[in-house]
C-alpha cells in the first residue's frame, strides 16, 4: 500500500488517473440519483394526469347524462306528450302529428337520439317515433326513476351495443303524490358517448375506456397517436405508461384512464436524455484521459526539448502550445521570450528604414531647395509686372490668372509644412480658376466644407497635387465637360476629405496593382529584402517625387518633377505616423474617387525627426 501511495505521488499520470475515477464516480452516482429521481417525477406526472383524466371523464358524464335527461324531460313532460298518454286511441291518431313535430325538436338538441317509445304502465308501447329500435324483453318493465342503461337495442346487430334512457312520466295534474302515467324510453346510438370521453383527453398519448357492470367494452377513445388500440388492457402495466380506474356513481360504470409517462415527461425527458448522455460523455471522457495521458505529458516535454535545440537554426519557428497547464506556460513564455527578442530586431530594422526615408526625403530637399535657388521676391516682383501690364492693356483675365499662380508661388515657397483648412481650400480656389482659363472652363473645380472644420490644422499642400492629377489624368482625356469635387469634413475626431472626378477612371486590374504599390509595409523580414520597396533603396538620382496615378512607371513616360501621389503618401507618413488612411477606388469610364482621413491635430513626426538630425 505503501508502495503504490509513493508510485502514486511521484507519477503524474497515477495522480491523473485517481482524479479521472474519483471524478467519475461522483458524476456516475449524481448522475444516478437524478435520473432516480426524474423517474419518480415522470411517474407522478403521469398519475397525476390520469386522475386528472379520470375526474374529467366523470365530469364530462354526469354533465351529458343531466343534459340527456333535460333534453327527455322537456320532450317528455310537453303538453303534447303528456295529452298523448290521456287520450284514447282515436284522438291519439289525431294527435299523432302533433307528437312528431315534438319528436323533430327533441332530436335537433340531441344528434344521438335515434328512437323515442311511449310506454303506459302496463309496458304497453302506445307510440313509437325514429329508428326501429326494439326493446328486449328483459328490458320491459316500468322505472319510476331516471335510468340509462346499455343492451342490445338492434335485433339487425346482434353484438352491437346501444344506450337507452328510460323516464317515467308522472301526471303532473294529480295533486301531491303524482301518478304515473307511463314511460318515455329514449334509444341511443351506440356513439352516444364517445364524444364526451373523447373531450376528456387533456393528455398526449392518452386512453380512457368506459365498461358496464358485466365488463363490455362500452366506449375506448383514445388520442390521435393511439388510434391503433384496440384494447386499454394491451398497454394498462406496461413500463412507460401509467392508469387509473375509477366507478361511474350513476349507474356504476367503470372508467379506466391510460397515459403514456414519456409523451407527457416535457422538460424532464430531455433533462434525463442529457443526463444519459453526460454518462457516456463521462465514460469516453475517462476513457480518453486515461488513455492520451502520457502522451499528453512526454510528448510537450519532449517537443520542447527538441525545439531549444533546433531554434537557432529557425529563429521564427514557435512551439505554439495551446495549453494552460504548467507545460502550457513554459511553452507560452519561451514563445514570448523568443517574440520579444525577434520584435527587438524588428525595431531596430524598422528604425533603420525610418532613417534611411528620412535621410532620402531630405536628399529630395536639399535637390529642390537648389533648384529653387531664385530670389522669391523676384518672381513676385515679375508676376505683378505682368500683372501691372496686363491691367494697362485692359486683359483682365490674364492679370487676374497672373495674380493667382503668384498667390500660388507664394503659398508652396513660404510658411511651414501645416496650414489651416480653410487656407488650403483657398489656394485651391485659386488653382481652380488657372484650370478653368486654361480649359476654357470645361473643367470645374467645386469646394463643399462643413464650419468646424475651416480652422483645424492640416498638412500644406496635400489637396491640390491630387486635385492635379485628377484634372490631367482623369479629365483632360474626357470628351466633353468634367468635374473635381473636393468635399471636406469632421467626424469622431478626424479631418475626412473626399476628392472626386468623373473622368475616364481607371481599370480593374491596374487599380489593384495601384493599391499594391501604395501598400505601407509594417514589417520586412530579413530573407525578404529584395522586395524593399524603391523609395527604401538608394537613389542615384532624383528624378521625381511622386508615383504617376493613372500611368504605370514602365510606360517610358518620364516622371514629373513636383508634387505626386507618392510624396503625398511620403509626407503623410512622416507627418502622421499610422493614423493617417488612404484609399482610391475607381470605375474605369465613370470616375475616381480618393479618401483620405487624418487626425484633427498634426503629429509632426518629421519635423521632430529633422530637429533631432
Amino acid at each position: 500500500m505503501n508502495k503504490l501511495i509513493y508510485y502514486i505521488r511521484r507519477s503524474i499520470i497515477a495522480q491523473m488517473t485517481v482524479l479521472v475515477f474519483a471524478i467519475f464516480g461522483v458524476l456516475s452516482f449524481l448522475i444516478y440519483q437524478s435520473l432516480r429521481s426524474f423517474n419518480q417525477i415522470e411517474k407522478s406526472n403521469a398519475q397525476v394526469l390520469t386522475n386528472t383524466i379520470l375526474t374529467q371523464t366523470e365530469n364530462s358524464l354526469n354533465s351529458y347524462y343531466d343534459s340527456l335527461e333535460r333534453t327527455a324531460q322537456s320532450f317528455g313532460y310537453s303538453p303534447t306528450v303528456l295529452k298523448y298518454f290521456r287520450e284514447d286511441a282515436m284522438e291519439k291518431v289525431e294527435d299523432i302529428s302533433g307528437l312528431k313535430a315534438v319528436f323533430a325538436n327533441t332530436l335537433l338538441l340531441d344528434d344521438h337520439i335515434k328512437s323515442i317509445q311511449l310506454y303506459k304502465n302496463d309496458m304497453q308501447q302506445i307510440s313509437a317515433l325514429g329508428t326501429d329500435y326494439v326493446l328486449p324483453e328483459r328490458q320491459k318493465r316500468l322505472r319510476v326513476v331516471g335510468e340509462l342503461n346499455v343492451d342490445n337495442y338492434q335485433p339487425a346487430s346482434k353484438d352491437e351495443l346501444s344506450f337507452a334512457f328510460y323516464l317515467p312520466i308522472f301526471d303532473l295534474s294529480s295533486g301531491t303524490y303524482m301518478d304515473q302515467l307511463g314511460m318515455c324510453v329514449f334509444l341511443l346510438d351506440s356513439e352516444a358517448l364517445d364524444d364526451t370521453l373523447k373531450n376528456s383527453l387533456s393528455a398526449m398519448s392518452s386512453a380512457v375506456e368506459l365498461k358496464d357492470t358485466s365488463g363490455r367494452v362500452l366506449s375506448l377513445q383514445t388520442t390521435d397517436d393511439m388510434k391503433g388500440l384496440e384494447r386499454i388492457e394491451d398497454i394498462e402495466g406496461m413500463k412507460g405508461f401509467g392508469s387509473t380506474h375509477g366507478t361511474w356513481m350513476k349507474n356504476g360504470w367503470k372508467i379506466t384512464t391510460v397515459v403514456s409517462i414519456g409523451a407527457n415527461a416535457g422538460n424532464i425527458m430531455k433533462y434525463r436524455n442529457i443526463l444519459n448522455l453526460a454518462l457516456w460523455l463521462a465514460i469516453l471522457l475517462m476513457a480518453a484521459l486515461i488513455s492520451f495521458s502520457y502522451l499528453r505529458l512526454a510528448r510537450p516535454i519532449r517537443k520542447i526539448h527538441e525545439f531549444i535545440e533546433t531554434v537557432i537554426f529557425s529563429p521564427s519557428k514557435r512551439l505554439r502550445l495551446s495549453r494552460l497547464d504548467d507545460i502550457g506556460i513554459v511553452a507560452n513564455s519561451l514563445d514570448h521570450l523568443l517574440d520579444e527578442n525577434q520584435k527587438s530586431i524588428h525595431e531596430i530594422r524598422e528604425n533603420k528604414i525610418m532613417l534611411y526615408e528620412m535621410e532620402i526625403s531630405r536628399q529630395k530637399m536639399s535637390l529642390l531647395a537648389y533648384r529653387n535657388q531664385i530670389n522669391p521676391h523676384f518672381l513676385y516682383n515679375t508676376f505683378a509686372c505682368i500683372s501691372g501690364m496686363a491691367l494697362m492693356h485692359d486683359e483682365d483675365d490674364i492679370a487676374e490668372l497672373t495674380m493667382c499662380l503668384s498667390d500660388i508661388f507664394r503659398y508652396a515657397v513660404k510658411g511651414g509644412d501645416v496650414v489651416s483648412v480653410s487656407d488650403e481650400l483657398s489656394n485651391l480656389e485659386k488653382y481652380g480658376k488657372i484650370i478653368s482659363y486654361r480649359f476654357m472652363g470645361k473643367i470645374k473645380i467645386e469646394q463643399e466644407s462643413d464650419e468646424d472644420v475651416k480652422e483645424l490644422p492640416m498638412l500644406k499642400m496635400l489637396l491640390q497635387p491630387i486635385v492635379e492629377n485628377a484634372v490631367f489624368h482623369g479629365l483632360e482625356q474626357k470628351l466633353g465637360d468634367g468635374k473635381v469635387k473636393v468635399r471636406l469634413w469632421k467626424s469622431q475626431g478626424r479631418i475626412r476629405i473626399m476628392v472626386q472626378d468623373d473622368g475616364s477612371g481607371i481599370s480593374a486590374e491596374k487599380l489593384k496593382e495601384l493599391k499594391k504599390s501604395y501598400d505601407k509595409p509594417d514589417y520586412l523580414p530579413e530573407y525578404n529584402e529584395s522586395r524593399v520597396p524603391d523609395f527604401m533603396k538608394p537613389l542615384n538620382e532624383v528624378a521625381g517625387t511622386g508615383r504617376d496615378l493613372h500611368r504605370p512607371d514602365d510606360e517610358g513616360v518620364k516622371k514629373s518633377s513636383g508634387i505626386g501621389i507618392g510624396n503625398i503618401l511620403e509626407r503623410l507618413r512622416l507627418f502622421y505616423g499610422k493614423t493617417y488612411t488612404f484609399i482610391i477606388n475607381s470605375t474605369e469610364g465613370e470616375g475616381t474617387t480618393v479618401s483620405i482621413t487624418v487626425p484633427d491635430h498634426i503629429v509632426k513626426v518629421f519635423s521632430e525627426n529633422k530637429e533631432k538630425g
